[in-house]
């Protein structure tokens, strides 16, 4: 599943304006003040002709807030099911990059699998998983944010438990079943799992602070139901 901005549903913000830019004829960048103000209108048009490049280049660091891919809504069951690996990981490091077309920003985690719960991956193995949004700089200064509304991202150290499919057929890297449905914090605490998706889907609603050792056994005999990896796409 491509992970895509969607521009008819974008909201635009804007912060600490400096270093502003303002399209000419030609479709570039030239100086104007740090107080312009630029319409939501005039900022989809420069991001779907330039891309977010062109955006920051306009509001010196540029937010915008979109939707999250859109997926069911899960239970336990049925994202143990739908997803090709389950584990249990840890976030070593983040890289934000742009996607092909400009428009769109990826965040791609190195996560370390201290279990595989479905799927064969060994301990100690180091995967990419891509979440949507993300911040990048660009070398003039300037900058492109993108949030995604209901999605919390992981932080690096912490660990968690990901549902996860091939981002494409064929691609080494993986994107969380059902967006932030496929993502739950364990605390150290023992204050229970923590979902990273909004409690309208069943799956957070139903295992917000579960107590751990729950979870995992629920997890663990899904995962012994539906061995085998979903159909793909």
């Amino acid at each position: 599943m491509k992970i895509k901005t969607l521009l008819s549903s974008l909201t635009v913000v804007a912060l600490g304006v400096c270093g502003s830019g303002a399209l000419t004829r030609h479709g570039h960048a030239g100086p104007v003040s740090s107080q312009a103000q630029v319409d939501d209108a005039t900022l989809k048009r420069v991001i779907r002709e330039q891309g977010l490049q062109g955006a920051a280049r306009l509001k010196g660091h540029y937010v915008g807030v979109a939707t999250a891919p859109c997926w069911p809504s899960y239970t336990l069951e049925t994202i143990t099911r739908d997803s090709a690996l389950v584990l249990v990981g840890t976030p070593l490091t983040n890289l934000c990059e742009l996607d092909s077309e400009g428009d769109g920003i990826t965040t791609d985690y190195q996560v370390s699998v201290n279990e595989a719960i479905k799927g064969n991956l060994a301990p100690g193995s180091v995967i990419t998983v891509s979440v949507p949004g993300g911040r990048v700089e660009f070398p003039d200064g300037t900058s492109a944010e993108l949030r995604v509304q209901d999605f919390k991202k992981m932080e690096n150290g912490k660990t968690y438990v990901l549902f996860l499919r091939n981002r494409q057929p064929g691609s080494e890297k993986f994107i969380t079943t059902g967006a932030a449905q496929g993502l739950f914090e364990v605390p150290n605490d023992e204050s229970g799992v923590k979902p990273h998706g909004s409690a309208i889907n069943t799956v957070c609603k139903e295992n917000q602070d579960k107590p751990v050792a729950n979870f995992f056994r629920e997890v663990r005999e899904f995962a012994k139901k539906w061995p085998d990896p979903p159909p793909c796409c």
